[in-house]
């Protein structure tokens, strides 16, 4: 069995607004990020998920037990770094990007969402 952590303030805003409204990305934020120039995404991807498995932060999930909401760790089966190709249509990702957002995330499975878009040759 994993550890159970007590969660913060925000841990719980986030837990409780999941539950009140699962489909609604509530307390969610979203940063995009341009890297210019070449890119090796398999070695940027290996960084990503070393990243993760070694952050205690992005590997909390929050569990429901009787006694209320507590954080557990996720020991492996995370998301790994998801790479999508839009080098043949660019003018497409500003759309994706808001579909995206519109995807609430289940603070009992993961706390994070991130994808490593590609854009074009470079």
């Amino acid at each position: 069995m994993s550890p159970q952590y007590p969660i913060t303030q925000s841990q719980s805003l986030i837990w409780a607004g999941a539950k009140l409204a699962p489909e609604i990305p509530l307390y969610e934020s979203v940063f995009t990020f341009e890297i210019l120039g070449d890119l090796d995404s398999a070695a940027f991807c290996r960084a990503f998920d070393r990243l993760v498995e070694q952050n205690d932060a992005l590997r909390m999930r929050i569990a429901d037990k009787s006694s209320g909401p507590v954080g557990t760790l996720v020991q492996g089966g995370m998301p790994g770094c998801e790479l999508v190709d839009f080098s043949d249509r660019p003018a497409e990702v500003p759309a994706w990007i808001d579909q995206r957002m519109q995807s609430a995330l289940d603070p009992g499975k993961c706390m994070f969402d991130s994808v490593l878009v590609k854009t074009g040759e470079q």
